[in-house]
């Protein structure tokens, strides 16, 4: 119904192109076959669409904002704040959005298992994971802190003796993947005004974009390390020392800040190889390269030179702490072919150099400077085997 004619006046036009208004009656309620128990205010009516119209109008605009600021969200409880501020018109004593518990934790899970997870592994087709977290919780018209809040805590309300309250669950589905749902209390203002969809279907949408988003850039991170990682070890190949190493290098190098340069070399390849095959030489190198990863901090750069050859870029540290770094990986290689009872003794050859960038030297400088230290100790084990 117009709000003309909720005022009694239907606008008709006349052949010269002008209006004449004629006088109209409003009926209320027989479209449904219900009987006029009341007498309706027309004015009201009016006045009530109007506002509704304007209202709806806001609503849309603040929805528009809210598509705008989720497509910017790189967590979903990043996207959780999004929701009040960008609806004020939100009118509910609280909500509540409960998701899958590995939701935010794509990454670390998909890199401890090794692989890409499929959707299968990753969610429910029935029923509701076991492990799922409070993502948002909204309530009489603030935010709430999530952490450590647990789904129990959420609906004490559920007291029989006390009425006045109600509960509207949603589902929250991909596609048919189940990944969590919607409580909202007293949501009766949102399902009148038709607003309560469009938001959830806007978050809905939001999440699943964020996550095929979440596993587009893993993989696209996993086909680049397959170009910048040796195979066999785990560490950086050549090309991953020209983009990492060369880099951090110059970086360190434009903030006056030293660097340390690791040489090592494993020890007697070619006896174990000759001698007890390339099983035992492979075993070798990834003993090695493994111990060696495991005694330098994360920013290190460890890199694979060679077949038994190792470089590591490290940041800098004082020559107590290189010398405890030096002595831990030798001790750990030795351990582990104590362990593993082989019938060789497992050593590397290290040589250690602090830059200096207060000069002109290159990182090729200090790396050959280092590989001569490394070859000097090699050579002096050499010529003990001989005595």
């Amino acid at each position: 119904m117009t709000s003309e004619a909720s005022l009694g006046l239907i606008p008709r036009s006349s052949a010269a192109g002008s209006f004449i208004y004629t006088e109209t009656k409003c009926i209320f309620w027989e479209s449904c076959g219900c009987t006029e128990g009341t007498e309706a205010d027309e004015r009201e009516h009016a006045k009530a669409q109007i506002m509704y119209g304007i209202e709806t109008n806001e609503f849309e605009e603040q929805a528009l904002e809210l598509e705008y600021e989720l497509l910017r969200c790189k967590t979903v409880r990043e996207m959780m704040k999004w929701i009040p501020e960008c609806i004020p018109a939100m009118k509910c004593d609280a909500m509540y959005v409960i998701i899958d518990g590995h939701m935010d934790d794509y990454r670390r899970r998909a890199e401890n298992a090794g692989f890409l997870l499929s959707e299968e592994e990753e969610f429910h087709t029935e029923g509701y994971p076991e492990r799922m977290n409070v993502a948002f919780a909204y309530e009489n018209g603030e935010m709430r802190d999530t952490e450590g809040m647990k789904i129990t805590e959420l609906f004490p309300m559920f007291d029989f003796d006390e009425g006045g309250t109600d509960f509207l669950f949603m589902p929250l589905h991909f596609r048919n993947y189940t990944v969590g749902y919607f409580v909202i209390r007293n949501a009766v203002y949102l399902m009148e005004k038709q607003y309560l969809f469009q938001v959830v279907n806007t978050l809905t949408s939001a999440m699943e974009n964020l996550h095929k988003k979440e596993i587009l850039e893993y993989m696209n991170r996993k086909l680049s390390d397959l170009y910048v990682r040796d195979s066999m070890t785990g560490m950086y190949n050549r090309l991953g020392y020209q983009r990492l190493a060369c880099t951090l290098f110059d970086q360190k190098k434009a903030a006056k800040e030293n660097l340390l340069i690791l040489f090592i070399d494993m020890d007697r390849l070619k006896y174990i190889n000759d001698n007890f095959g390339h099983v035992h030489g492979d075993f070798a190198i990834k003993t090695i390269a493994g111990t060696i990863m495991e005694n330098c901090s994360q920013d290190a750069v460890p890199v694979r030179t060679g077949g038994d050859e190792f470089l590591v870029i490290h940041e800098m540290i004082s020559e107590e702490a290189l010398a405890r770094m030096i002595r831990a990986i030798r001790q750990k290689i030795a351990q582990t072919a104590e362990q593993m009872n082989l019938p060789y003794p497992l050593t590397v050859s290290i040589g250690a150099v602090f830059t200096d960038m207060e000069t002109d030297r290159t990182l090729d400088d200090y790396v050959r400077e280092a590989d001569e230290i490394m070859y000097a100790e090699k050579t002096a084990k050499k010529a003990d085997r001989r005595d």
